[in-house]
């Protein structure tokens, strides 16, 4: 008795390794090669929904962890798409190839990142350079941030680090502390806010000096953690800058904030603005909420700087954890009604 004819092999048959490696070179260029472009142009698609859909996160949301959304995301869709290729397509259903299916998947890497970027600038988030050390020491020199775009005005809380046009010159952009809500009536007394008559919380860390790279200055001062609604934040009194006593009221305006900058003594903030009569950054102004440090000095890359405070040296990390162990209650550290 004679054993049956094995079947035909399938004259369009790929190799799984190589449908994998190209997978691995572009989302989709597997599925191309095996036939199946409409199939792998899913594994695109998805990561681009995505994309749109993480700018509709509530604005409560950081900016690094909509980063990190869309990186499991395109991750997990990648991974996906190697498998399906190389592995759940059966053999037997390998179709004709085409040409022009393969040279789109190969060129998507190179064109689709464009518009994402600019669709990411607009509505998610930007890189921003740190020039100055106003915010010494939330915030270094040269640090270089990812600002959430989806920040405005109305999302804006005390406390909050924000990216603005500067009101006196629009073409240029200023980070600093929106301290001063809408409404609110402002007074510095030796660098320490005071709002509608409340002192914003505060706790002596301890003596702290730095460097600036770029004269080799010298700035040796007290630093502080002050607390005020949600936020928890390090400021720094440079013992050697020339400060007011006294600086205020201010009273802030509808639909605007008055900014401070961590580095009280060493900030061109709200409190010198127009000719030292002071001002403050309408909404229309503020471009973004500042997020996530993604190039800076050893230690600093990943470091949210709207997070809690992180100690500048080891010698002060102890009594940064007493002040924040002893932090005042989201109600004890917002400010009364003007």
């Amino acid at each position: 008795m004679s054993s049956a004819p094995a079947p035909p092999e399938n004259p369009n048959a790929k190799s799984r390794s190589l449908v994998a490696v190209l997978g691995l070179l572009a989302p989709g260029l597997g599925h191309a090669y095996i036939g199946h472009a409409r199939r792998g142009a899913l594994f695109i698609f998805v990561p681009l929904v995505f994309l749109v859909l993480v700018t509709l996160l509530p604005r409560g949301i950081s900016v690094g962890t909509a980063i990190g959304i869309l990186g499991i995301v395109a991750l997990t869709s990648l991974v996906a798409s190697l498998v399906d290729a190389a592995v759940v397509i059966k053999p037997a259903r390998h179709r004709k190839l085409h040409v022009l299916p393969l040279v789109a998947f190969a060129a998507a890497p190179f064109v689709l990142p464009i518009p994402c970027m600019m669709f990411m600038r607009a509505r998610l988030m930007q890189a921003f350079k740190v020039p100055s050390g106003a915010m010494v020491p939330s915030i270094l020199p040269g640090d270089h941030l990812f600002v959430d775009m989806r920040a405005d005005g109305g999302s804006v809380r005390r406390g909050d680090i924000i990216v603005f046009e500067f009101p006196e010159r629009p073409e240029q952009d200023f980070i600093k502390r929106a301290i001063a809500a809408p409404g609110d009536k402002l007074e510095v007394k030796n660098g320490h806010p005071f709002l509608n008559g409340w002192e914003v919380p505060s706790c002596k860390v301890g003596p702290w000096k730095y460097k600036e790279e770029s004269d080799n200055a010298e700035h040796e001062g007290d630093l502080y953690v002050e607390f005020l609604e949600r936020s928890a934040y390090l400021v720094f009194f440079d013992k050697q800058a020339l400060s007011s006593e006294e600086q205020g009221p201010f009273v802030a305006k509808p639909n605007e904030w008055w900014v401070l900058g961590d580095n009280r003594n060493n900030s061109h903030d709200s409190r010198m603005w127009f000719g030292g009569e002071g001002g403050g950054v309408p909404n229309a102004n503020i471009r973004g909420r500042a997020g996530v440090v993604w190039l800076g000095a050893p230690g600093r890359p990943g470091l949210d700087v709207g997070g809690l405070p992180v100690a500048p040296s080891s010698e002060l990390a102890e009594p940064l954890a007493k002040c924040l162990a002893a932090r005042p209650s989201i109600e004890n550290a917002t400010p009364p009604k003007p």
